[in-house]
């Protein structure tokens, strides 16, 4: 059997995750419900998404000649080859930081009469998902300080043993 790679890997697990979103997300009092025909809709979302993602991670691939660091070894081999360390969880908080100022400005555009309905639904996407890309930064900064506990305490666990 073939281990699969770093990307593949990558791509199953976000895919299981929308799946999981999907499934259990769409009910009469989720975030979700008010999309019509959410589950469709949803599905060909994670379709384009998934494009999106494998085009993403091979132009990675392509421009630093190896796919997404994932294990310590992968992690060690990145520094040894190109002389810094890499930290998936910080440049991810730089990566969320990044949409939310620019999903943060398109809210800002002004929108044209002609389209004021559409318009302001429009607006209210945009800014749902500034409210949801909030969250999802605290929520990495919660598990942040959690890594940075953990570490500690194994530190400690092995200075004292």
């Amino acid at each position: 059997m073939i281990k699969p790679s770093n990307n593949r890997k990558i791509l199953y697990n976000i895919t299981e995750a929308f799946k999981s979103v999907i499934d259990n997300d769409i009910d009469e009092n989720s975030s979700l419900s008010y999309l019509p025909q959410p589950s469709a809709m949803l599905n060909e979302y994670v379709r384009y998404i998934n494009m999106l993602m494998k085009n993403r991670l091979k132009i990675g691939a392509a421009s630093y000649g190896e796919e997404v660091p994932i294990t310590k070894y992968d992690l060690k081999v990145w520094e040894e080859r190109h002389g810094r360390s890499r930290d998936n969880l910080t440049e991810t908080l730089e990566e969320l930081v990044d949409a939310l100022v620019y999903l943060s400005a398109e809210s800002q555009q002004p929108l044209e009469n002609t389209l004021h309905e559409l318009g302001n639904e429009y607006k209210q996407e945009i800014n749902r998902s500034v409210k949801h890309l909030c969250l999802s930064v605290l929520h990495l900064l919660y598990a942040n300080d959690n890594k940075v506990t953990y570490v500690n305490e194994i530190k400690e666990e092995i200075n004292n043993g």
